[in-house]
């Protein structure tokens, strides 16, 4: 679901806009959600997809750099992996096109109100940065911009 506020910590770089972002997603139920973007790093850091969700009995990690790509650790001290796949989200993405262009799996559209959350909370997160405090998503008007 949407988050109810979102607060961004952002850095300016080379590219005159922000090229290094902090962001943490507020949800109604005091649960957050925290992203990190970056185009800051060496380039001999490469490029890598990540994300580690904390849940109440285990913790799942993805790191796309490591071989298993997929850990998931339990608070009884167990590791499960998944077998690495040779795909990554891009590959994913780039086959779900040329599949739709060739006929062989229908196309799957947003809904308009999905397309204007998705607007909705990047503004928010563009104001967040510039403005430097959280921002309720409920408060933001389209007309500022």
């Amino acid at each position: 679901g949407l988050p109810s506020s979102v607060f961004c910590s952002a850095t300016k770089g080379p590219s005159g806009s922000f090229d290094h972002i902090n962001t943490h997603y507020t949800y109604a139920d005091d649960k957050t959600v925290v992203a990190e973007a970056s185009w800051l790093m060496a380039p001999s850091y490469g490029f890598k997809m990540a994300f580690t969700v904390l849940l109440e009995n285990a913790t799942i990690i993805f790191d796309s750099t490591s071989n298993p790509t997929l850990k998931i650790l339990t608070c009884g001290n167990e590791t499960f992996t998944l077998p690495s796949q040779q795909k990554d989200g891009y590959l994913h993405q780039i086959e779900y096109f040329i599949k739709t262009i060739r006929g062989e799996q229908p196309l799957e559209i947003i809904s308009p109100q999905q397309a204007y959350d998705t607007v909705r909370i990047a503004l928010a997160e563009k104001t967040s940065a510039t403005e430097r405090k959280p921002v309720d998503l409920e408060s933001l008007v389209f007309n500022n911009y």
